[in-house]
């Protein structure tokens, strides 16, 4: 999928397309049209930065404005990266605009960013680090780029206004606490590279009701969707082998589909279910650790693995 970026433009396809004469490649023409927000500047002087191996990185902001473009150049070196701290604590920015060739967003970057309702990101933005949007109350719903690798810690910790995430297929990482607290977080798309993710990813997500989880996870993390309490629909791939301990505690699912080849379930990991009604657990589970369906006060059904060998104590 392509995706147009220039710092301070919105894109639009058009009905003409281009085709290379020599490979009959196919590309899309699109308008570009200048954001009109009222305001939007890009000062220079209103940055303090660093530089190594004649790279720019924003160490600080010191304008008073509410919305800005970020310079693509500070001192004649290219800005590649946003330092941490950068804008912590800012209370006048509403409108953030990303230069094209910005790859990194530093830890805290933003943190605290109250009024900060809309980030445009780049293209090349390969990391968002710890905390980078940390408690941004205002933040809607963010656009990411399909080369984004790594979500770091508590990235978008407590961005309560979040109503949606739609993960391109190019994050590989989503580190602990990464999503904690969105708690008008409806709708995930998770990636389908996603192969690390740390624990208490999507923990209170009060409003999620469906997730479908990619096929290639291995392992759910601890406590990655406990107390969504609003969770109806969860869709887990054949390619898990091991549920961490708490992973849906306090969920309101009626029912749930283990996949053939799951091995372990944590503990606590479906702890409090209130509304679980029957659960069949495929005969390759060996392990079912303490409390693992401790306080599932409806569940009525229960068919045991025959592979079982290993289980801890109060499990139902």
């Amino acid at each position: 999928v392509l995706r147009y970026y220039k710092a301070g433009y919105t894109f639009r396809e058009n009905n003409i397309e281009c085709v290379a004469l020599n490979t009959s490649t196919t590309v899309p023409t699109v308008t570009a049209t200048a954001l009109d927000i009222s305001g939007l500047v890009c000062n220079p002087d209103d940055y303090t930065y660093s530089i190594s191996n004649e790279k720019a990185a924003i160490t600080k902001y010191t304008g008073a404005d509410s919305a800005i473009i970020l310079p693509s150049e500070l001192g004649g070196y290219p800005v590649i990266s946003i330092s941490s701290n950068a804008f912590k604590d800012n209370r006048t920015l509403e409108t953030i605009c990303l230069s094209e060739s910005i790859i990194t967003i530093g830890s805290y970057a933003f943190e605290n960013c109250v009024l900060l309702k809309t980030v445009y990101l780049p293209n090349d933005l390969a990391s968002i680090n710890n905390g980078a949007f940390y408690r941004c109350s205002n933040l809607g719903n963010v656009d990411f780029p399909n080369g984004l690798k790594t979500i770091g810690s508590s990235a978008f910790y407590e961005c309560v206004k979040l109503t949606s995430i739609d993960l391109p297929n190019s994050v590989t990482t989503i580190n602990q606490y990464a999503f904690y607290g969105c708690v008008n977080l409806a709708s995930v798309k998770l990636p389908l590279s996603w192969t690390s993710a740390g624990e208490y990813i999507f923990y209170n997500c009060t409003k999620l009701t469906s997730v479908e989880v990619p096929e290639g996870i291995t392992k759910l993390p601890n406590y990655a969707f406990a107390y969504a309490n609003y969770l109806q629909t969860i869709q887990l791939p054949d390619s898990l082998i091991s549920i961490g301990n708490y992973a849906f505690e306090y969920d309101v699912f009626s029912q749930i589909t283990l996949p053939e080849g799951l091995q372990s379930i944590g503990n606590g990991a479906f702890y409090s279910c209130a509304s679980l009604e029957g659960i069949s657990m495929p005969d390759t589970v060996t392990t079912i650790n303490n409390s693992a369906f401790s306080e599932c006060s409806k569940l009525a059904s229960v068919k045991l693995p025959l592979s079982w060998t290993s289980a801890g104590e109060y499990i139902f």
